[in-house]
């Protein structure tokens, strides 16, 4: 409501009094012609101040929100650029951390046993290792522009 004139005080709570019901959202340029509508309304009206506000509420419903349909998505913010040598170490220290005890215990009873199930918990434990290590590339490894952001890559030509 940047250039939006001065509401009275009945329509300090206007969102909430007008679309509180609504499921969705209507948009910020929709919200100031919105509120322009109810103000014209207000003004128009003979009654005091209280009742026609009532009446601006049930007018705003029964012409279906004036003809404003309430789909608007906020956009989604660009992810802010991260310090990629923190993820790194993070992603190496919850790794080491989670995978170096249970690949240094199932290695040692493997070997000393050879019970197959403690190969398998090794393997997977390698697996998990490496599939973090990939993700972290796959993920951090493309160069994409912030207008880019979310979007697949074009094919190359």
């Amino acid at each position: 409501m940047s250039d939006a004139p001065e509401l009275p005080a009945i329509m300090k709570n206007a969102r909430e009094d007008l679309a509180g019901n609504v499921q969705g959202d209507f948009s910020p340029d929709d919200w100031d012609k919105i509120f322009a509508r109810c103000l014209e309304l207000l003004r128009s009206s003979s009654k005091p101040e209280a009742e026609a506000w009532v009446d601006v509420i049930r007018a705003f419903h029964r012409e279906r929100y004036f003809g404003f349909i309430p789909n608007y998505v906020k956009p989604k913010p660009l992810p802010h650029e991260e310090n990629l040598g923190y993820r790194f170490v993070w992603y190496t220290a919850r790794s080491f951390l989670v995978t170096k005890v249970i690949v240094l215990y199932s290695a040692a009873r493997w070997c000393a046993g050879w019970d197959p199930m403690w190969g398998w918990i090794f393997a997977a434990a390698v697996f998990f290792m490496l599939t973090n290590y990939g993700f972290f590339l796959y993920k951090y490894g493309r160069n994409r522009k912030d207008e880019e952001w979310g979007k697949t890559p074009p094919p190359p030509s």
